[in-house]
């Protein structure tokens, strides 16, 4: 019976948390990601960034060799992070419980930015805001999702802090930051590496990740240079009349106040970029259009037709800009329904991120109670197995009034669990002394019941009939057994509990030994030689029985002269069947058993116990106690 079921639990709950722990800290590290991005605030003429700064040991000549990728510890905690220019300290701050920093910086300048922890090696990469285009910076830079790291391995030989390992600028023609590493040495320049460099590869990955964050939103305008004319007259061929003609600058003017109307500046400065406002300037257009034919049909000069041809341009032109407020239309709603569609992600996942935790919590509560039951399961029943072996210890005879009976002898008993299916049994007789070490079937409460069993029917066969010839003892008792378990030989669904048994005799006064046996043997040591007196290969009780144990109606009675100085040996199997050793799958055995028994056997009794547990210590070790071990010695 386990009797550490409450500790296997709380091992189980431990590891099961842990397991969960580790899915909240991927799902909130993409949470995080998500936010910083929605979260990131433009502020004209800034610079604005954040991000997380880890933890990760490199063993740079390890790594190589072994060619392994480099793992990442965690976020770091109060990292300091100091922002110079031009050797001036700036800004600086230190990092939150969950590695997390964010700074807001002018732009057109360069800086560096210095990092640092107590343990780690210190890192630090320059930023380069000189080259960002105004209608940009107007508008306020942004950069999400920054990732720092910190390495915990220090070389014995210190790396210039100094060094940075690359720079983070602005390329006004991609219009989008790059990130460019600094070699350290000339072999840099040349070698190509198996290993990736890992702090540049977290800040391109970031550059990466940035890519689209500081894309232009307007779209410029080119707007002709005209030359001056002379004024003149106009003369329609329709109405014969002729009509006042403006300075054709002043004209172009209004024609170019009227294409502004029609651009896609306008539509953007009116802070309504819908497909409803591109609908009215395509009405608009449509409209020029129709006076701009009428107006062809009035000019006559090459003046007139260099008018016509200006206004043909620039209605093109508001052509070509709505078509493109179109396409960034598409682009925005295309953004409008990503960012919904993110949102409703973020939405998604912090339900089931919060259903996630309440189930954890809910189970954990589950547990708890399931753990209290089986705490107060567990108490009752060690109370009772408590209560038991008491009553066991009870009945076996104590070491004092065995040393009366036996003057030279010990007995070494060690249960498995706290009660035994191992018992002995001493008692004296007309002067005699019987004494047995029984092995019942099973071990632990079954045996213990078992022991019981036999306990009381061996005090009625020898105490109250008196009966002490070892062979018809273990008769009555095999008789007895069978009818106290209703054990029937030819039925094999019967019980089949019994016990194994040495017993014998001892008459003091004539030194003379009577043995009987079922299954276990008695070792007889006599000076430097072992005599091993078999049993019978029958037990007591078990129910089913072979055909050649039938016809075997008793045990055999061993009779034997015993000499001064002999020592005698009964016991149970445990003590042999005990795994040990070296390699912890070996039984202790005969062999090794006879050996130990030859070399105590001219010890004192007391010392001769001490010297069979000390020997059991140390071939067992760690191992498991697999039985219940018994072992009486006698001298005589």
């Amino acid at each position: 019976m386990n009797l550490i079921g409450l500790n296997s639990v709380q091992i189980y709950n431990l590891n099961y948390y842990i397991l969960q722990l580790k899915k909240i800290y991927l799902l909130s590290f993409f949470l995080f990601f998500c936010v910083s991005v929605f979260s990131q605030e433009r502020i004209p003429n800034k610079f604005s960034f954040d991000g997380l700064v880890y933890g990760y040991h490199n063993d740079p000549g390890k790594l190589l060799a072994k060619n392994k990728e480099i793992q990442l510890e965690g976020v770091l905690a109060d990292v300091l992070i100091e922002i110079k220019s031009v050797q001036k300290s700036i800004a600086s701050k230190r990092t939150g419980a969950d590695g997390h920093f964010t700074f807001s910086l002018d732009l057109g300048k360069t800086y560096t930015i210095y990092y640092s922890k107590k343990g780690y090696a210190k890192g630090n990469f320059k930023l380069d805001l000189r080259n960002i285009p105004e209608d940009i910076a107007e508008k306020g830079v942004v950069f999400a999702g920054m990732e720092l790291i910190l390495n915990s391995f220090k070389a014995k030989k210190a790396v210039d802090p100094s060094l940075d390992f690359g720079k983070l600028y602005f390329d006004a023609s991609k219009e989008a930051f790059a990130f460019k590493a600094t070699p350290h040495d000339k072999k840099d320049l040349f070698v190509k590496r198996n290993q990736a460099d890992t702090p540049v590869d977290l800040m391109k990955g970031a550059v990466e990740n940035n890519r689209e964050n500081n894309k232009r939103t307007t779209i410029a305008q080119n707007t002709p240079v005209i030359q001056k004319s002379k004024p003149r007259k106009i003369k329609s061929k329709s109405q014969g009349e002729e009509l006042a003609v403006e300075d054709s600058t002043e004209v172009l003017k209004s024609v170019l106040a009227e294409r502004s109307n029609f651009s896609l500046k306008s539509i953007i400065a009116d802070g309504d970029l819908s497909m409803d406002k591109i609908a009215d300037r395509e009405k608009e257009i449509k409209k020029a259009w129709e006076e701009l034919e009428k107006d062809k049909m009035l000019a006559v000069t090459p003046e007139d037709m260099l008018l016509i041809e200006a206004r043909e341009e620039l209605l093109m032109a508001a052509e070509k800009d709505l078509e493109k407020a179109k396409e960034i239309i598409g682009l925005q709603e295309d953004r409008i329904s990503t960012q919904r569609t993110l949102i409703i992600v973020f939405i998604v996942l912090a339900v089931i991120l919060l259903a996630f935790l309440f189930m954890i919590y809910r189970n954990y509560r589950e547990k708890i109670k399931v753990n209290l039951i089986i705490r107060k399961k567990n108490k009752r029943i060690t109370s009772s197995i408590n209560y038991a072996s008491r009553i066991q210890e009870a009945i076996l005879l104590p070491d004092a009034e065995i040393k009366q009976l036996l003057p030279e002898s010990f007995v070494y008993f060690e249960p498995r669990d706290t009660v035994s299916g191992d018992f002995y049994w001493v008692a004296e007789i007309d002067n005699k002394v019987v004494f047995a070490a029984i092995d019942c079937t099973g071990h632990g409460v079954p045996g213990a019941f078992m022991s019981m069993i036999g306990n009381t029917l061996l005090n009625q066969i020898v105490r109250e009939r008196k009966i002490i010839q070892p062979a018809e003892i273990l008769q009555n008792l095999h008789e007895e057994i069978m009818v106290a378990l209703r054990q029937n030989p030819r039925d094999p669904m019967s019980n089949q509990d019994g016990m194994d048994m040495a017993i014998c005799c001892l008459d003091r006064k004539k030194n003379e030994l009577q043995y009987a046996g079922a299954m276990n043997p008695l070792y007889l040591v006599k000076g430097d030689e072992i005599q091993i007196i078999n049993g019978d290969k029958r037990g007591i009780g078990g129910g089913m029985m072979s055909r050649k144990m039938r016809k075997q109606k008793t045990f055999t009675n061993h009779v034997m002269q015993l000499e001064k100085g002999n020592c005698l040996y009964l016991f149970s199997d445990g003590y042999m069947d005990q795994f040990g050793g070296e390699e912890k799958q070996e039984k202790f055995n005969t062999e090794r058993f006879s050996e130990l028994l030859l070399r105590i056997q001219s010890m004192n009794m007391e010392a001769q116990k001490n010297e069979v547990n000390q020997t059991l210590r140390n071939w067992q070790g760690t191992a498991d106690q697999v039985d219940d071990i018994l072992l009486m010695g006698v001298r005589v």
